[in-house]
């Protein structure tokens, strides 16, 4: 059958319809009004299937009588929340602690290092806005060679600061290496009250708060600004000052002890005997002057581990830094190593030439220098 008859089919249908009389129920379903309920929560469904479990079969009647009060569904909504507010909160507070206990676990010990260096570039920002906000009052024109200086000095400044954070070793080893030279300064009979310490070079402060710890009193010296904000911020009495410049602002014999950690490797020989004149000459009579530095005995430490360092000059042997300061002045100079590698093994080799090769592998990694003043 093609279209067009089905269609004339349709036509002829829907004809017969219109001359039939409407059906009686129609006008029943124009007169009765139509009730919309919209259907009910998941929480009410089963209650519902709990009242069809007990045999109870009009549920409808129940659901119209409780849909036609106004908002019906807050104080249900708040009745569920205050039953279930304790329990939540119990889940809660385990949530947090086991969080909390991940990061110190998990978390911190993974990405402390990253975490260091982060606050140390946050220090650093912070003091580049204060350096700002000194010099914002000055003209462009006279300060231009100066920022350029600072912001070279800034950097360095950070650099060192990482650096020292990922190769120094943390504050605590540190306190506990150099703990040895407690006894020197305690047995010495200086009264540190009226003549001070003073740590050239005092870096992280980790000698000063030693001293402090040990009531020594000790002033620190250091150009960094960035360490010498965080000696600040820990209490410590530290200036932020060129080494040899502070020691030529100090009057003759007003220090009692000078020590520098890790700072003779660092200088031009120049540079180095001035240190150690300028020292001498403001050292009172019986003051000690303590110079640690790392040992080029050690092989490793000699021909590599030196030069990790890159602001290292060249390594100095124990023997020289001994020499030197008795040439300068200095006497009862002692020579003290500390940190080896490792323990030696025992002496199982024939050849005794080639056993020495290996002995200056496991040689301490760090010696001082500890001398008087006249």
């Amino acid at each position: 059958m093609e279209i067009e008859e089905i269609i004339k089919e349709i036509q002829k249908e829907a004809q017969v319809r219109k001359s039939q009389p409407p059906h009686p129920d129609s006008f029943k379903l124009q007169s009765t009004p139509i009730q919309i309920v919209e259907p009910p929560p998941n929480f009410f469904i089963r209650i519902i299937r709990k009242l069809h479990q007990c045999d109870w079969q009009s549920p409808k009647k129940f659901y119209l009588w409780l849909a036609g009060i106004p908002k019906w569904g807050y104080p249900f909504r708040f009745l569920r929340d205050l039953v279930l507010l304790p329990k939540r909160n119990d889940l809660l507070e385990r949530y947090f602690t086991a969080l909390n206990q991940r990061i110190e676990t998990e978390l911190w010990p993974r990405h402390e290092d990253q975490i260091r260096i982060m606050n140390s570039r946050i220090s650093e920002a912070l003091n580049q806005l204060k350096q700002f906000d000194k010099n914002v009052n000055r003209s462009t024109s006279k300060s231009s060679p100066s920022i350029d200086k600072n912001i070279d000095e800034r950097w360095l400044d950070q650099f060192y600061v990482d650096f020292e954070n990922r190769f120094r070793g943390n504050k605590e080893d540190i306190l506990r290496k150099q703990s040895a030279y407690l006894p020197y300064l305690q047995k010495s009979g200086l009264n540190f009250k009226k003549t001070p310490v003073l740590d050239l070079g005092c870096g992280r402060g980790e000698w000063l708060t030693s001293l402090k710890n040990n009531n020594i009193a000790a002033k620190g010296v250091d150009q960094n600004k960035i360490m010498i904000e965080e000696c600040l911020d820990s209490g410590l009495d530290v200036v932020e000052h060129d080494v040899i410049e502070y020691l030529n602002s100090l009057k003759p014999e007003s220090i009692g002890a000078i020590t520098g950690f890790h700072i003779v490797e660092h200088l031009p020989f120049s540079v180095l005997v001035q240190l150690l004149d300028e020292s001498l000459r403001v050292l009172i009579s019986g003051g000690i002057a303590i110079f640690e530095t790392p040992n080029p005995e050690n092989l490793m430490v000699g021909s590599c581990n030196f030069y990790t360092d890159p602001t290292h000059r060249n390594p100095i042997p124990p023997h020289t830094l001994s020499f030197m300061l008795t040439q300068r002045g200095f006497i009862e100079t002692t020579v003290l190593r500390l940190s080896p590698l490792a323990s030696l093994p025992e002496n199982k080799i024939i050849d005794q030439e080639f056993y020495q090769v290996i002995e200056s592998y496991f040689k301490e990694q760090d010696y001082a220098v500890i001398a008087k003043k006249f």
